[in-house]
């Protein structure tokens, strides 16, 4: 396992020196994970979506930056990094806004681990090849997972009126009115480059801000979503290959098929049989559907 000591310092993301030299060089590019957390049920949906991944894309090299790092087996595709306590906290800063943590631990994974990332939720299921996603991140192009509206759209309006008109200014992000017409895209899959830190650090800086005016935590995926757009191309990945499973009903459905596949794995992290996702059923079965909708 490849060790790491973490050296803090004037960089508020800190520096990281590994131990082993064939580990110093970053990777072109990598599908990355962040989990922060105790629940369990949160890691088991990474090693579910991890498995997903390596069955359709058997190339992928993955990082996961985790607290509980030590539910993670080894595997020649993954490299599991530590998020460590004192990282938590000094990502966090003073408010101790844990929505931060995902954007940051983004940044510190393209400060030391790839020179490109494609970042996908937990809860998120590859079905199919999606390699050729990298392709579309550039310095001048990224991705995120789709489109879902804008602060007009039913299903925003009420949450974010308090934050509809509002300024907020900082010397190095600009200048930002939160318009109405404004996107919002999920978030669910990320896909940026080096040369788009600078924006993961508008967002840092934006997002606590707009959170203060909403009732629902959606500060972070709004932030970046209108930053990216300001700055860059942004294309959408959309859920024909990448399914994000975020509603409560199918969520429901699917940790109930992984605790089945947990029962069964003999104490191995799921992706260590990632071949089992062939038989692996993505949606609910039309009578599970129809007793869901009806609150059977």
């Amino acid at each position: 396992m490849l060790v790491l000591w973490y050296i803090f310092g004037s960089d508020a993301y800190g520096r990281i020196i590994a131990l082993e030299q064939n580990n110093l060089e970053k990777f072109e590019q990598s599908f990355v994970y962040i989990i922060y957390g105790k629940q369990e049920r949160h890691y088991l949906e990474a090693q579910l979506s991890i498995a997903s991944l390596i069955f359709h894309n058997p190339e992928a090299q993955i990082c996961v930056l985790a607290e509980c790092s030590e539910l993670f087996d080894d595997h020649p595709q993954l490299n599991v990094i530590p998020l460590t306590d004192d990282m938590k906290q000094q990502w966090m800063g003073e408010d101790g806004y844990h929505f931060k943590l995902k954007l940051a631990g983004l940044k510190f994974l393209l400060a030391h681990y790839a020179h490109k990332v494609i970042f996908l939720d937990t809860d998120t299921l590859i079905k199919a090849p999606i390699m050729d996603l990298f392709n579309q991140v550039s310095e001048n192009s990224t991705l995120l997972h789709e489109k879902e509206g804008d602060l007009t759209g039913k299903r925003f309006a009420k949450q974010h009126a308090g934050v509809i008109g509002k300024s907020f200014s900082h010397p190095e992000f600009g200048q930002w009115l939160i318009e109405s017409d404004m996107p919002m895209f999920n978030s669910g899959l990320i896909g940026i480059c080096e040369s788009h830190s600078k924006h993961l650090d508008s967002a840092l800086w934006l997002m606590p801000l707009i959170d203060a005016h909403t009732t629902i935590h959606t500060a972070e995926q709004f932030a970046l979503g209108i930053i990216l757009c300001r700055h860059e191309n942004v294309s959408e990945v959309g859920h024909k290959r990448v399914y994000h499973y975020w509603h409560k009903k199918p969520r429901k459905y699917i940790f109930e098929e992984t605790e089945r596949w947990v029962a069964a794995s003999k104490g191995q992290c799921l992706y260590v049989n990632a071949q089992k996702m062939s038989d692996f059923k993505y949606r609910r079965p039309a009578l599970r559907w129809l007793k869901d909708k009806l609150g059977l």
